[in-house]
């Protein structure tokens, strides 16, 4: 199994609270993405569940897929979900 690093690209990160996290919009950033690509979608714990199935629906819509992790700031509070295009 293919391990994929993280990497930081200049793809334009979504203002938070601007639109609902469940808006086409918001994730198509995921069509930008390329194989081993990542983007941080702002969040806070209480969003973490429909974030994760948002990129999974969206990821099965365009026929690619993802991988999702939280991150955390140094305090241990959630700061958002970062997405990573695998295939």
């Amino acid at each position: 199994m293919a391990t994929f690093a993280p990497q930081i690209d200049p793809v334009p990160i979504p203002i938070p609270g601007v639109e609902p996290l469940r808006a086409p919009r918001k994730f198509g950033l995921l069509k930008q993405l390329d194989v081993g690509q990542s983007a941080l979608v702002p969040c806070d714990k209480a969003s973490l569940p429909l974030a994760r199935g948002a990129a999974h629906y969206y990821g099965k819509r365009l026929g690619r897929s993802y991988v999702t992790r939280t991150v955390l700031s140094a305090d241990g509070v959630v700061e958002g979900l970062r997405v990573w295009r695998t295939a």
